[in-house]
């Protein structure tokens, strides 16, 4: 008799609730041999399957442990080849970010039969079960969906000008998601919802907008959830009202709720669902059915969609040239692309591994003579245990040795390893690591894998010093590229470059080691280049190289360095050399990552006003203002020009300079009219005070009348031509309509 074929199944389980499994996958669970499932997975659809049924629970949560893909790979396989019905069940639908391909590559290759099963997509389902149409005629014509798991893979640049986002697994990315949206543009005031455990009993669900949401869940684990971005948002209280149920989670009722699974309802062939569900955290519904009425979050602001301008972003008129590794170029990239700058990445940097492991196989051979592992970069943890591995087969140690690391950075490559260092400095420099030490150097044996050439000795000395047994051993080497990329040297050439950065006092010498074979006028290129430093150390070698240096970031991180080019790109020329002045300290060692920290935000003015246009002038102390004219623009109309104090806007002294038109309007009543009167003799009168206003002050000037008189002339004449041509405007509507405002209306005369 022959033996029966298996069969595997990747089966959809939807979002969670067993009411959203599909039919066809209800009817394959119930047949199921072994079940394959995902940490995800709602235990009431674990029950669907037959008791003799072996159930393997293979992990797949975000940050929890899991079983590696490629032993999920062959288990399918395995049980297949057995003859075995296997379900492979994944939360959602399998092929949304699910890794299904791996499965079905290697199903293939083994030649194992195998059928997909769709699932309703969390994506699909939890903007819904939270009142949200990812579509909308007015709001959005489409919508999009991501995987936020790795924000530093993702084209903020597109996703901002998209209508809808849904970001799937951003529970832990939700800061950055905010972060990057409002850096690339989105307006602070862009609705936002997350829901949690969507479809379930214990389903939760905020909303906000860019600006609030961060406080609301601040403290709140939010993984499982769904978040959505857009204007759609703003339809949640209005559906969940017309439903009834959307903005609601399931009550605590499982047995009821397990028999409705099964087929086993009390009540018809539906029961009473809309009893089985309870209030979740989320505000109730507004009792306004208006679609468009603005939240409680976006009603304070005038602009709940608003995007900022790039031309308002700090760098948006620089193009500044990146010289770290091209391994290490993304992040700084990516800050400095937020901010505006239009970013050309020049490598001066290759890591790669020394050029003999024999000293650190004989150091890992020996690991149990040392006290101390010592570690100051990420390079440093990922070639040092990456050899140990190969040498070993493992990447920890039975030994107690015990392991500090210089710079958080570097401590989270290592706790990505599952290995917790014993000892992280304060301050994310070697120096800190030497002066704050834990226990007294004096006779420890010290392991320290480095880079092969080019690091600092301080850390060496300084341990030496008081009695340590330094072990230096090559590690990784950074090398210096063979050519220089040629986008970077046509910008150069071209004058094209407004700041070089360097991150390392190596990168500085790679970069003029690069040019050096280029051209000898190569450093007439850099004239009017600004040359912004990581710290003191990797300044010294820009004066010494460069002969300057006019920027230094006052924190040693590629964050600290974007502020200080930041603050060099807005000051005045004069503040610019104060600013390369004012720095101090101590760098970090040439090869170390440098650290992150947050950068100071860039927020779109409190005064923006929909469907008006910005504005930016300058004060009388020559600072940028930002101001939105209350009188609509209207193109090619009569103008009248002048000068607006405004007590609302920064400094005493403001003065904004601003352009005001009035069309001709379409009157539909008496009140209308009155209104557009009132408001166009208004301005007319502040018009006047700020003529008078500007008179007096230049009458108390030492010149003489004849050049006040020739100064009064142009204003004046400039200011009655443009009265003349608004109340021409006036009367002319007034006798169209065959009205007359009575005098009161008007005021005096200046």
């Amino acid at each position: 008799m022959a033996e029966r074929a298996g069969k595997v199944y990747l089966v959809g389980s939807g979002p969670g609730d067993a009411a959203y499994l599909t039919v066809q996958a209800r009817e394959i669970l119930a047949q199921a041999e072994v079940l394959v499932y995902d940490a995800l997975v709602d235990g009431e659809l674990i029950e669907l399957v037959p008791e003799t049924c072996l159930k393997l629970d293979v992990g797949k949560r975000g940050g929890q442990p899991s079983t590696p893909q490629s032993e999920i790979n062959r288990l399918l396989v395995k049980h297949c080849q057995q003859g075995k019905l296997v379900v492979r069940l994944k939360n959602g639908d399998p092929f949304i970010f699910g890794r299904a391909q791996s499965e079905i590559g290697a199903l293939k290759q083994a030649d194992c039969e195998f059928e997909i099963v769709p699932g309703l997509s969390s994506a699909l389902v939890a903007p819904l079960m939270a009142g949200i149409p990812l579509t909308d005629p007015q709001l959005s014509q489409s919508f999009t969906v991501v995987t936020a798991h790795n924000p530093d893979a993702l084209n903020w640049v597109s996703l901002t000008k998209l209508d809808t986002l849904v970001f799937l697994m951003g529970g832990r990315t939700l800061p950055e998601i905010v972060r990057r949206l409002r850096g690339h543009g989105r307006s602070p005031y862009t609705p936002i919802a997350i829901i949690r455990y969507a479809g379930r009993q214990q389903q939760q669900i905020w909303d906000g907008t860019l600006n609030t949401i961060l406080d609301k869940t601040a403290g709140i684990p939010l993984s499982p959830c769904v978040i959505v971005v857009g204007e759609v948002v703003k339809l949640r209280t209005y559906i969940g009202e017309q439903g009834g149920q959307t903005s609601e989670a399931r009550s605590q009722k499982p047995e009821a709720r397990r028999r409705e699974v099964r087929g086993e309802g009390s009540k018809g062939a539906g029961g009473d669902r809309a009893d089985q569900r309870k209030l979740s955290s989320s505000p109730p519904p507004s009792s306004s059915p208006i679609p468009n009425s603005p939240t409680p979050d976006s009603s304070s602001s005038p602009s709940p969609h608003l995007p900022i301008s790039p031309s308002l972003l700090p760098l948006a008129d620089k193009t500044i040239l990146v010289t770290r590794a091209a391994s290490q170029s993304n992040q700084f990239t990516s800050l400095l692309e937020e901010q505006g700058a239009r970013v050309i990445e020049m490598p001066t940097l290759e890591i790669g591994p020394p050029s003999s492991w024999r000293d650190l196989d004989r150091a890992i051979a020996a690991i149990e003579d040392f006290d101390w592992l010592i570690l100051t970069s990420t390079n440093g943890v990922d070639y040092f245990f990456q050899r140990l591995e190969e040498i070993t087969g493992e990447r920890t140690f039975s030994t107690n040795i015990k392991i500090a690391v210089v710079g958080e950075k570097t401590a989270q490559r290592l706790l990505k390893l599952g290995i917790q260092p014993d000892f992280v400095p304060p301050h994310f420099v070697a120096d800190s690591l030497v002066a704050n030490f834990p226990e007294p150097l004096a006779g420890l044996r010290v392991l320290f894998p480095r880079v092969e050439s080019g690091g600092r000795e301080v850390l060496v000395k300084e341990f030496t010093s008081q009695g340590a047994k330094v072990r230096e051993v090559a590690a990784y080497e950074s090398r210096c590229p063979d050519a220089i990329a040629p986008p970077a040297l046509r910008a150069l050439q071209k004058r094209k470059v407004d700041v070089v950065t360097f991150a390392s006092s190596k990168t500085v010498q790679h970069f003029c080691q690069l040019l050096q074979p280029v051209s000898d006028d190569w450093q007439t290129w850099l004239k009017d280049v600004g040359i912004a430093s990581i710290g003191p150390q990797t300044s010294a070698s820009c004066q010494a190289l460069l002969g300057r240096v006019d920027i230094e970031a006052e924190e040693y991180t590629l964050e600290g360095l974007t502020a200080a080019i930041i603050k060099w790109a807005m000051a005045e020329p004069a503040e610019a050399t104060a600013i390369a002045e004012g720095t101090e300290s101590i760098s970090p060692d040439s090869t170390d990552s440098p650290e992150t920290s947050p950068l100071p935000e860039v927020t779109e003015p409190a005064n923006a006003v929909a469907s008006l246009e910005m504005v930016t002038v300058e004060d009388s102390a020559g600072a940028t203002v930002e101001f939105v004219p209350e009188a609509t623009v209207v193109e090619d109309s009569p103008t009248a020009t002048f000068n607006q104090p405004d007590e609302n806007l920064p400094g005493a002294e403001a003065v904004l300079a601003s352009e005001t038109s009035v069309a001709e309007p379409t009157l539909e009543s008496e009140n209308h009219l009155e209104a557009i009167e009132s408001e166009i003799f208004s301005e007319i009168a502040i018009a006047d005070s700020v003529i008078d206003v500007e008179l007096v002050a230049e009458a108390e000037s030492p010149d003489s009348l004849d050049t006040l008189q020739a100064q009064l002339d142009p204003k004046t004449q400039e200011f009655l031509t443009a009265e003349a041509q608004l109340i021409a405007e006036i009367q002319a509507v007034i006798e169209q309509d065959d009205y007359e405002p009575s005098e009161s209306d008007r005021p005096a005369s200046s």
